[in-house]
């Protein structure tokens, strides 16, 4: 595994993971399951073996924000708004405010949305069995302690009413060679890296995702995205937090603040494309 470092982004530092020539020509030409299986094993091995990933981990920092607190255990609101949210918003200001307002405006289903999302849960389970398998060799550095599926926390951001729920596609815990401990938060989408670093739609969401699962189990955390796109390249990108949440991060929190006040959708905010949206049925500002 090669790995570059690319630049910052709401307070996390982002590297590009890259694979080998051997890898990169062993899966020309691959079906959709199998590439799926081929870069859920050379990640594995590249989580466990990789000198270059071990000594970027060692340097992940705290992720703190005096705004934002776990949720668990607080008597409060049940209501809860998903993280994803800032996906949405990252994209049109009008997408997340009928995400922030679903149960009066319901989402349609994209085909190849949920064709995505399936691949998706294939990947997380390969990523299961390689590691499963892979963590008694003897070249592994890491060691893999705790690994969850799917599993939900919870943020409270000040004078929001109600949780943030993180969800992140997979959450595990390693143990470093040096005995020091790092929580990897995975997401996975067949989104091009590329497009993801343009846009940033994604990266809010992760940084958040990392945020909860600090104040859960106090443990550093990485963030990982992977696209299970053939053609992206690199394939996957870490997240290293830098120690605080970034204003810009904080700015679209309030921004979600204020679309949950609006009784009418405000405009997109800038060009767009609207055919995979899952509100294009509903939205006055449709192309």
């Amino acid at each position: 595994m090669y790995v570059k470092k690319l630049d910052e982004f709401y307070g996390v530092t982002v590297y590009a993971l890259y694979p080998n020539q051997f890898m990169l020509e062993g899966s020309r030409g691959l079906g959709r399951q199998s590439y799926v299986s081929s870069l859920a094993k050379w990640l594995v091995m590249g989580i466990l073996s990789s000198q270059s990933l071990f000594k970027i981990l060692t340097l992940s920092r705290l992720l703190l924000l005096p705004e934002i607190k776990y949720g668990s255990g607080l008597k409060g609101p049940t209501s809860s708004l998903s993280a994803r949210t800032l996906d949405d918003l990252a994209l049109c200001r009008a997408r997340a405010f009928y995400t922030i307002h679903k149960e009066v405006f319901s989402p349609r289903e994209v085909l190849d949305m949920e064709e995505s999302k399936k691949l998706g849960k294939d990947f997380v389970s390969s990523l299961k069995h390689e590691f499963s398998t892979q963590s008694n060799l003897n070249k592994a550095l890491n060691t893999i302690m705790l690994f969850r599926e799917e599993e939900r926390y919870q943020l409270l951001y000040e004078g929001l009413s109600g949780y943030i729920t993180c969800k992140p596609d997979a959450t595990l815990i390693l143990m470093l060679r040096n005995g020091l401990l790092r929580v990897l938060v995975v997401e996975v989408a067949e989104t091009d890296v590329i497009a993801v670093l343009s846009s940033k739609h994604i990266i809010p969401r992760l940084v958040l995702y990392m945020s909860a699962i600090y104040l859960h189990y106090g443990i550093p955390p990485a963030g990982l995205y992977v696209s299970l796109s053939p053609a992206s390249e690199p394939p996957a990108l870490l997240f290293l937090p830098r120690g605080r949440v970034s204003k810009r991060l904080i700015s679209m929190l309030e921004e979600v603040k204020n679309l949950i006040k609006l009784e009418r959708p405000p405009l997109p905010g800038k060009k767009i494309t609207c055919s995979h949206c899952v509100y294009l049925h509903k939205c006055q500002y449709r192309e």
